[in-house]
């Protein structure tokens, strides 16, 4: 009887938050993750100028004016740093719920299997 009030118990509690993991989670990480890249990307960093004035140059080659190509650079590093922490917390969120599928396993043992030959309960 307890693991029976469990397993609808459970139903009713886990979906929510697995549901509040899967998206409410996964932007809250990727926050995180874009916080914790975006502090690494200081303007005085000479890689980063490096970075931003060679695609600039590669930019100009291709027709663009030195502001825009300037732009553009830096529209594309915000993009692959967005794109980068998207990523981390993708892989953050499978962990998360690998983890919860293989703490839920044993679970499975755990419940009483239902009579056979009686009436069918339901809704």
């Amino acid at each position: 009887m307890p693991f029976q009030i469990f397993e609808t118990e459970s139903r009713s509690i886990l979906s929510p938050v697995s549901g509040y993991l899967a998206e409410a989670g996964f932007t809250d990480w990727a926050e995180a993750h874009l916080n914790r890249m975006s502090s690494h990307l200081s303007p005085s960093n000479p890689q980063v100028q490096a970075m931003l004035q060679g695609t600039a140059r590669a930019l100009e080659t291709r027709g663009f004016s030195a502001s825009e190509a300037m732009h553009k650079a830096y529209a594309l590093l915000q993009g692959n740093v967005f794109r980068q922490a998207s990523m981390l917390a993708y892989i953050d969120n499978f962990w998360l719920l690998g983890v919860a599928i293989l703490v839920m396993v044993p679970m499975v043992f755990l419940m009483k299997r239902p009579r056979s030959g009686g009436p069918i309960a339901v809704h």
